[in-house]
């Protein structure tokens, strides 16, 4: 992370194996300033670059007040961490214990808002689902988090799904055949004649 740009904070409404929320904020040494814009980004998705792989949303509330929260936590982080500096030299001065209380608080909160995110209601997870446009098999997982359908129901559903986007493949491979053959140029096939052996006379 840069001194200052953007980053991704307030991963909220989090949907188990689809994606979750968050919002980008221009951040100044890694304390976020003010929201930019909120995504939601697919399950699995890593790296850097992670709003370019996230859907744009309405800027969420909930993601800008968490981001806020993760912005509190750093900055008693980098407080503390600052103001207890003075314990490593030996100096155990109330205000130095000050600064080591807030930085392990610090820590401990932020930590607890990254890998613990807010899970998402089956209503808001519906919500968002529609409203990304998520793929069937997205709508499956949803509902088997949320124990809407039972896993064999889910694998009844997916093989379905499965033989779906089959037929819908071999439908397309054979009108992509079918347009083909009828811009084809018609070629007239014109039987070649054996080629004729020539008799060569004996001089006399």
């Amino acid at each position: 992370m840069s001194l200052h740009g953007k980053a991704l904070y307030g991963r909220v409404d989090s949907i188990p194996g689809v994606g979750y929320v968050a919002t980008t904020f221009e951040h100044y040494l890694g304390i976020p300033v003010y929201p930019d814009r909120s995504y939601f980004l697919p399950h699995g998705a890593k790296g850097w670059d992670l709003e370019h792989q996230g859907i744009p949303i309405w800027l969420s509330k909930a993601s800008v007040v968490r981001g806020y929260l993760e912005g509190v936590c750093i900055g008693l982080c980098v407080y503390g961490g600052l103001v207890a500096a003075p314990l490593l030299s030996g100096d155990g001065s109330t205000h130095a214990w000050v600064g080591a209380t807030a930085l392990s608080v610090g820590l401990l909160a932020f930590a607890v808002l990254k890998l613990w995110p807010r899970r998402a209601s089956y209503a808001r997870a519906v919500e968002l689902v529609d409203q990304v446009g998520l793929s069937a098999r997205a709508r499956i997982d949803l509902e088997l988090a949320y124990d809407q359908i039972s896993p064999e129901e889910a694998e009844s559903r997916r093989a379905a799904l499965n033989e779906k986007v089959e037929d819908l493949r071999a439908a397309r491979a054979s009108a992509r055949l079918e347009r083909r053959a009828a811009h084809a140029p018609r070629e007239a096939r014109v039987p070649l004649a054996p080629p004729q052996r020539r008799r060569l006379r004996r001089p006399r």
